[in-house]
């Protein structure tokens, strides 16, 4: 495990108490803050900053099964180091339109660190999906924290689907 804490105590601080800001904004149900006025419509896939620039998780593919791994890869196209644990994610399914946390979904056991990404980086994780996952359109969310700016957002994946089985 690798982290960056070049500025001393205020990282230090901050390094303490994120893990705890993870943990508690993975049990909200919403906890993304809008982007600020004029910054701009959030899109799949984006947290759009208030400066407009974006923090991207992008998956390797669009059409999983049951069971299957997923791929996760998240790009800091900001101008400063953003926090993130890739392990605490939710799978959200969409029911009439809305988007919830999946029933059933279960976080993975993860270790309490956070890791900055710095500007133009790249993270990369993998998530498996359940087994008994019913057929549906999903995606996964994971919360940021914008170090430099004392700002936290969750990033949503593009929305993905999740078929049965094809028999023989």
């Amino acid at each position: 495990m690798r982290k960056r804490m070049s500025n001393g105590l205020p990282r230090l601080v901050l390094a303490a108490l994120l893990p705890l800001a993870f943990a508690t904004a993975a049990c909200e149900e919403s906890p993304t803050q809008p982007p600020a006025e004029g910054a701009g419509e959030l899109q799949p896939g984006h947290a759009l900053l208030s400066d407009g620039t974006p923090v991207d998780l992008q998956l390797d593919g669009d059409l999983f099964l049951p069971g299957e791994q997923v791929a996760m890869t998240l790009r800091n196209g900001s101008s400063g180091p953003v926090g993130h644990n890739l392990c605490f994610h939710t799978l959200e399914v969409q029911s009439e339109g809305e988007w919830e946390t999946a029933e059933g979904w279960e976080d993975q056991i993860c270790t309490l660190v956070i890791h900055f990404l710095e500007p133009g980086g790249e993270a990369h994780s993998q998530t498996t999906l359940p087994q008994d996952l019913p057929m549906g359109t999903y995606r996964l969310r994971v919360a940021v924290s914008l170090t430099d700016r004392d700002e936290f957002r969750d990033v949503v994946s593009p929305a993905f689907q999740v078929s049965e089985l094809s028999s023989p």
